[in-house]
């Protein structure tokens, strides 16, 4: 990135919402900038593969840098850029195991919950360790892949269930919406499937509307408890196993394979089937409007009387 270049938009974060901006706006001839606190290689999937099968706690941040492995020196989360608090850190954090044989000196402790930007204080709470990912792709790289829509009554909590606020929208008028992000994602899915649950749920999509791809076929744990299924009622209601729509392909599409079904969707797919937003990201960036920098951590935002926000703080390698 040359020091006299300009943008005219720059994006923080280059997880799915990131790299969708970025895709649309560049696709509209605007130049965008996006900044990832994270690393990123375009090669690495195969070796995060292996981190996690290696592995012995198989947690959803396993194979993501950076990593951790109890009280191994050679992670010091001081020394990183973007400090990432993970659940596999559960088993080693001093709050749970030595908080009583600090002798009223919290330092380790605070130090620790220094890691979280989700801490909110700093002596007393734990901090939220989490399963966000810090990288090129953010925490698509091992989300399940259900791609649900929202219900009508899902826009109406207030108005249905005196809980929450009510939303300015509809979600007729997102139908359009939801069809790009399903195209953008590629959700395989039977329409079929998802209207058998109007009676519950409300409609959900347009006449004529389908999936981009069909759906995942069923397992055969799937098929075996369908057929136990047949029959039975609850709370006066026939039982039946509906198909979630799912954010991995049923077929080969944009030069991507087919779901094998043979390994793990979570943390990772081996063969990426399954979406995750470096797909977007690279469709962004061959456009040439678009430059992604990684390790690049905006922590402040300030807002000036216009309205506009500017970054106050960055911090690169």
């Amino acid at each position: 990135m040359g020091a006299s270049t300009d943008y005219d938009v720059v994006i923080v974060g280059a997880g799915i919402a990131g790299a969708l901006m970025a895709r649309e706006l560049a696709r509209q001839g605007v130049r965008v900038l996006i900044l990832e606190s994270g690393p990123r290689d375009r090669d690495d999937r195969k070796s995060f593969h292996e981190t996690y099968l290696t592995a012995t706690a198989k947690l959803p941040n396993t194979p993501y840098p950076p990593y951790w492995h109890g009280n191994d020196p050679a992670h010091d989360p001081n020394e990183e850029a973007a400090p990432r608090p993970m659940t596999a850190m559960t088993f080693a954090w001093p709050g749970l195991t030595e908080f009583q044989k600090w002798n009223g000196s919290p330092a380790k402790f605070v130090a620790f919950n220094r890691q979280s930007y989700l801490t909110y204080t700093t002596t007393t709470e734990l901090p939220f360790l989490s399963t966000y990912e810090r990288m090129a792709g953010g925490t698509t790289w091992h989300w399940l892949g259900t791609s649900l829509r929202f219900t009508e009554r899902d826009f109406k909590m207030e108005s249905t269930y005196g809980q929450l606020v009510d939303w300015p929208i509809t979600l007729t008028e997102l139908y359009d919406d939801y069809a790009r992000a399903e195209d953008a994602i590629g959700v395989s899915a039977d329409v079929g499937d998802q209207r058998a649950l109007e009676p519950y749920l409300g409609p959900q999509f347009p006449n004529g509307y389908e999936y981009p791809m069909r759906r995942i076929p069923m397992s055969v744990s799937d098929q075996a408890l369908a057929q136990t299924l047949q029959g039975l009622q609850f709370d006066g209601q026939d039982m039946e196993l509906t198909c979630t729509p799912q954010g991995r392909n049923s077929e080969y599409r944009n030069g991507r394979p087919a779901c094998q079904g043979n390994s793990s969707c979570i943390p990772i797919c081996p063969i990426q089937a399954k979406y995750d937003a470096t797909l977007t990201l690279q469709e962004a960036e061959s456009t040439n409007f678009v430059t992604t920098v990684t390790q690049a951590v905006v922590s402040d935002l300030d807002i000036d009387a216009n309205g506009q926000r500017n970054a106050r703080k960055l911090v690169m390698p």
